[in-house]
């Protein structure tokens, strides 16, 4: 299956046995959609405050698209502590 931009289509992914979803961009229902069914999601953020709201809703994993840089649970202290990043 392609992008997922809503829960409707995420549910449609997961229940054709989608392994994880990845999204242009975050949307929370999405998120918690994904963690019900304990698929992992990557969705897309443009700025430090979606990263942050993303990482709050339980993504996995959130490419920040501005800057090519993927963050993980791992790193989510990032913001406040020791940076951990991956640049594309």
């Amino acid at each position: 299956m392609g992008t997922v931009l809503d829960p409707e289509t995420a549910r449609i992914a997961i229940l054709s046995d989608a392994q994880y979803v990845v999204s242009p961009c975050l949307n929370i229902n999405t998120v918690k959609l994904c963690n019900r069914y304990r698929i992992p999601i990557m969705p897309g953020a443009m700025t430090i405050k979606e990263v942050v709201e993303g990482m709050e809703a339980g993504a996995d994993i959130i490419r920040n698209i501005s800057r090519g840089i993927i963050w993980t649970y791992q790193c989510s202290l990032c913001l406040c502590g020791s940076i951990l990043f991956y640049m594309f």
